[in-house]
């Protein structure tokens, strides 16, 4: 009677411990910093998605990351609201050369009311 008490207590302790894994493949990436994979799974999982470059011209002009538009990040606020397609709720992932102007870009663009908005930091993340 004891040993199969004891094989039920274990059998549940397995299936609560399996239960407790993390699933990250159906897990929603959260907003904030973000690694080049998890760049690429949102833009994969979001055709909406937005990729901007926030240093300046010249910058942008020397080499930027695919599909990125360009938007300073000292202009942001302003400057976004000239795309029709990025709306509120449009996940947007931000980033530059060392990664303080897309943090001050994110924090600008979330004090704007945009709810996804993602920092990639430093553009050599995903060179």
């Amino acid at each position: 009677m004891k040993k199969r008490i004891i094989l039920i207590l274990l059998i549940s302790c397995l299936f609560i411990i399996s239960g407790c894994e993390k699933k990250e493949e159906n897990k929603e990436i959260e907003p904030g910093k973000v690694t080049c994979n998890q760049k690429n799974t949102i833009i994969n999982d979001n055709k909406d998605a937005v990729l901007i470059d926030v240093r300046s011209d010249n910058e942008y002009k020397e080499g930027h990351i695919d599909k990125a538009i360009n938007i300073p990040y000292d202009k942001i606020t302003s400057e976004i609201t000239k795309y029709s397609n990025i709306k509120k709720d449009t996940p947007i992932i931000v980033y530059c050369k060392s990664g303080t102007r897309s943090a001050k870009a994110a924090e600008s663009l979330k004090k704007a009311g945009y709810t996804k908005v993602y920092d990639l930091g430093a553009k050599s993340n995903c060179d």
